[in-house]
């Protein structure tokens, strides 16, 4: 792959992680304020979403030299992302719940430090060559 390709690699990733935080925050804010859906509710909803979309945003714009089929990648990203959702949900609950952090900020922190564990995880094991 080319120099100028791949160091095209992490602007993609960050502006994929812009649009993936700022749908979260309008789908939390949505939920929890339009709806009334209450935090620990319209967290999950809210990820499940924005994770679809992220599966195929990176497919198409980011891992685009990755091997297999799309389906048997999606098996593996659904998989592996479930588990990162899990750990992300805890900490969120934590701290909306624990320590009365509000839903969007406690949102923000918790996908800023899951942000570069997830690149590397997507890069190596679900879109791997």
């Amino acid at each position: 792959m080319s120099f100028i390709r791949q160091s095209r690699k992490p602007v993609i990733y960050v502006l994929l992680s812009a649009q993936s935080l700022l749908l979260s925050l309008l789908f939390m804010w949505v939920l929890c304020d339009r709806l009334l859906i209450q935090e620990p509710i319209a967290y999950p909803c809210s990820t499940i979403l924005v994770s679809l979309i992220n599966f195929f945003g990176c497919r198409k714009f980011l891992f685009t030299d990755g091997e297999g089929y799309w389906f048997t990648q999606f098996l593996a990203y659904a998989g592996s992302m479930a588990g990162w959702r899990v750990a992300e949900y805890a900490v969120f609950i934590l701290l909306v719940e624990g320590l009365s952090v509000h839903y969007l900020f406690a949102l923000v922190a918790v996908s800023g430090v899951a942000f570069v564990g997830k690149f590397f995880w997507m890069r190596y094991v679900i879109f791997k060559r």
